[in-house]
């Protein structure tokens, strides 16, 4: 792979971990996609919610090596590193806004309880729509992590140049989660006045930036802690992001601590072991092809689980989806064992998934990152020398 201005190294351990988060959403909403499953599978389905904060810490970690790799060598750093973003989240979740507007339609959907409307859809278009408690998942399925990823970029410049030692990142942790339980205690007295549903209103509070911002911040202690070629980490600067991490287990289930800062921990330490030790059984061909393509089969798994879901005949269409989109027999007898559904669902979303997200990503991420090193260089910002290996 070669990057904007040499080779790119990419960490096999970082893309495994993508892999294992869309792997995780997947198993969540297939979960919920079938009616009458086993409780356990219920239970264990919902843990996958938290393969988004997977995502949050591994591309915070990725974001920092990035920036400190190219910021020695490009000519304007800012300004190339949010082309760069942009080129790389933009051009798929763009054309997914259309997509799903005829897919699922613009009627109320759990989403959008009033429908989808124009505001909606140009708050979605500009990344702003994670602000709102009724667009930010009325547009684009799981759109609301987009929203928090694109947020979380425009912090990164500050990050990098402040958080430069474990000290400074546990810091900035510990900043991140003050404003994560800030704005907890602040929609408790705040969001009843919008007259949005209680369930949607605190979804909103779950999918918001300064909610999710304590996850990414485990992932700026990682690049800190974590080995990455020509910067050595001495043992010594573990043990405060330990002893954090300690605290945060220890008040785990208070309202101090929410549940995705846990779940943030609980990988960022995971991912520090795969660092120091990538183990075979979880990073192998396998997961980090699914890795390379996750952002693309982020955003295409919700169409193709409503299409397995009912050739099937595992479960009711999706509240919002047009008749047409429909499956006109099932496949299998509705009235099939709910488990055996469950797998067919599964493995079906899988398989499509994956090969849907493995065109996705060469005909619109790829043009994409190449419309985004095109504009880099025309204006200037793109690196005067070769950059150095990326993960």
């Amino acid at each position: 792979m070669t990057g904007l201005g040499g080779p790119v190294e990419r960490f096999e351990f970082v893309d495994a971990a993508r892999g294992w988060a869309f792997l995780l959403v997947l198993g969540l909403h297939a979960a919920l996609s079938v009616p009458d499953v086993p409780g356990w599978v219920v239970r264990l389905g919902l843990k996958g919610e938290f393969g988004v904060q997977l995502f949050f810490v591994a591309s915070a970690y990725t974001l920092l090596l990035s920036w400190h790799a190219r910021a020695r060598v490009d000519r304007r750093p800012v300004a190339a590193f949010f082309v760069r973003r942009v080129a790389r989240v933009g051009p798929l979740f763009w054309a997914a806004i259309p997509f799903y507007l005829w897919w699922r339609g613009t009627g109320p959907a759990p989403g959008a309880p009033d429908g989808v409307s124009a505001g909606d859809v140009l708050l979605t278009a500009t990344f702003l729509h994670g602000w709102s408690p009724r667009a930010f998942d009325a547009v684009v399925p799981g759109g609301w992590s987009v929203a928090a990823e694109m947020g979380f970029y425009l912090l990164v410049p500050v990050i990098a140049r402040t958080a430069t030692t474990p000290r400074a990142a546990l810091a900035w942790l510990i900043g991140c989660w003050a404003v994560s339980a800030a704005a907890g205690l602040w929609a408790a007295g705040t969001l009843p006045p919008y007259r949005v549903e209680p369930g949607l209103a605190w979804r909103f509070v779950y999918a918001s930036l300064p909610r999710q911002l304590p996850v990414f911040a485990v992932g700026v202690v990682l690049y800190h802690l974590a080995p990455a070629p020509g910067r050595p980490t001495p043992a010594a600067a573990a043990l405060p992001a330990l002893a954090v991490f300690a605290l945060v287990a220890v008040l785990a289930g208070t309202p101090l601590v929410p549940e995705v800062l846990v779940a943030g921990v609980v990988f960022g330490l995971g991912l520090w072991g795969l660092a120091l030790y990538p183990a075979v059984l979880v990073v192998n061909r396998v997961t980090r092809a699914v890795g390379v393509v996750s952002y693309s089969a982020y955003l295409t798994h919700f169409a193709v689980l409503d299409l397995i879901t009912r050739a099937v005949g595992a479960g009711p269409p999706p509240a919002g989806l047009p008749p047409d989109r429909l499956v006109p027999a099932p496949l299998i007898d509705p009235g099939a064992d709910p488990l055996v559904r469950f797998a067919v669902v599964l493995t079906g979303g899988l398989a499509g998934t994956l090969l849907v997200s493995a065109v996705t990503y060469r005909l619109v991420e790829l043009p994409g990152q190449r419309l985004g090193r095109i504009i880099t260089r025309r204006l200037g910002a793109g690196p005067g020398r070769p950059a150095e290996p990326l993960p």
